[in-house]
């Protein structure tokens, strides 16, 4: 009887974390921008974007750039996250996130043509939580580590039309792989010894995106940018452990995705003063959400996802003859598949709440500083300081209901070297 009792336990612990295990990123460290005059700009890359830092927001600006064009960046990112129950048995979730994410690039312009190529480790490291797991006997605390790995290596070419015209293309290439490992925080359960496993996840997965873009100067003070980013289908392959499955890891499969994404972006140059507005359209609703192999969902299951727009504006001002600076304000809503619109036919809530540590699920602000500093005509050093604040309430009536909290502050140092 108390090992039926035990293996029940197990079996309702593991289907109903198994999906948040499986399908959460544990750790990323592109949560704000590439570049730091990007980061210093809130994120508004379509305008502000330069040199290399261009493959990722519009490579059209790379037409920017004279002769070669060497970037480097390097940040210090401190990002803290924290989950508040509803229900006063449940305990508070959170954790705190230490990074130095580098990024690095390379552009060459030739006349009317420029080439480019970028590496960005969006995500190396661990993080590690407890939580506890309500269960029909109770409150079971488990303690989560979690791993992850990831890059993404960008190449573009732009093209200088005419005078009013530019064009861009990049490519970009995701490669991203990660682990999750649950163990029992104590002696909840007596039949098993402290510590030991109940869920082992592994998965990893290689994408492809392309990136096309326009920049067209109305006139010697007005410039309209247009960018567009393709849809992405994410296939992972791995394969999970559990207590029900025996000793064999059981292989898996995931799909995730990219949307579909538009943004404009539009500058005003006035005198020694510049304007910059821009948003991005990101299209959730014609992707699929994050499926497994029958370990917690149906395989056809799907839910609906809202369509978000994100906005960016800001000022730069030249203040010495050497020296800009910018300020910048960003909002972006939660934007990332958490089932906020799930159907009833799909699921048994109306609304699910987000996964631990699914921090594009919250509401955020983003305000930025930045400066670049003109050492000479082929030095520039650049420096930004980034607040990140989120915060989204789920209703008590829907699952995982409470309070998530979201702060990221984060420094940037950079250079630009044209040689």
């Amino acid at each position: 009887m108390r090992m039926n009792t035990v293996l029940g336990l197990i079996a309702f612990f593991t289907f109903n974390l198994i999906d948040t295990l499986v399908s959460e990123k544990a750790f990323a460290n592109d949560f704000l921008y590439t570049g730091t005059e990007v980061k210093g700009s809130a994120g508004a890359g379509i305008t502000q974007s330069r040199g290399s830092a261009s493959l990722d927001y519009n490579p059209s600006n790379m037409m920017f750039t004279k002769n070669l064009s060497l970037r480097l960046d390097i940040s210090s990112l401190d990002l803290k996250h924290g989950y508040i129950p509803d229900d006063p048995a449940r305990e508070k979730t959170s954790f705190e996130v230490r990074a130095i994410p580098p990024s690095l690039g390379l552009v060459y312009q030739f006349k009317q043509v420029a080439l480019g190529v970028s590496f960005i480790p969006t995500g190396a490291g661990e993080r590690e939580f407890t939580l506890s797991q309500e269960t029909d006997l109770g409150a079971i605390p488990v303690r989560v580590v979690s791993n992850q790995a990831s890059y993404r290596l960008s190449a573009a070419v732009a093209a200088r039309v005419n005078s009013l015209l530019s064009l861009g293309a990049a490519v970009q290439n995701l490669s991203e792989s990660s682990s999750t490992q649950v163990f029992l925080a104590d002696n909840s359960i007596p039949i098993l010894p402290e510590g030991e496993m109940v869920i082992d996840t592994e998965e990893q997965g290689n994408f492809f995106r392309i990136l096309l873009s326009t920049k067209l100067n109305l006139s010697k003070r007005w410039e309209l940018n247009l960018v567009y980013k393709n849809q992405v289908q994410k296939d992972y392959d791995g394969q999970a452990y559990s207590l029900l499955e025996g000793s064999e890891y059981k292989e898996t499969s995931k799909v995730g995705f990219l949307p579909n994404e538009y943004g404009v972006g539009l500058s005003l140059q006035l005198k020694k003063l510049a304007l910059f507005g821009e948003f991005r359209y990101l299209s959730y609703s014609q992707g699929r959400a994050i499926q497994n192999d029958g370990l917690s969902q149906n395989e056809e299951d799907e839910l609906d996802l809202i369509d978000v727009i994100e906005l960016a504006v800001g000022i730069k001002a030249k203040v010495f003859k050497r020296t800009k600076v910018s300020l910048a304000y960003a909002y972006l809503p939660k934007n990332i598949g958490d089932g906020s619109e799930g159907t009833s036919e799909q699921v048994d809530y109306k609304v699910l709440g987000p996964n631990v540590g699914d921090f594009k699920a919250i509401n955020r602000s983003v305000l930025a500083a930045g400066l670049v500093y003109k050492i000479n005509p082929k030095i520039r050093m650049l420096s930004s300081l980034n607040f990140v604040s989120g915060k989204r309430v789920v209703d008590e009536a829907y699952a995982n209901s409470g309070r998530y909290d979201l702060d990221i502050v984060e420094i940037s140092f950079g250079t630009l070297f044209h040689l």
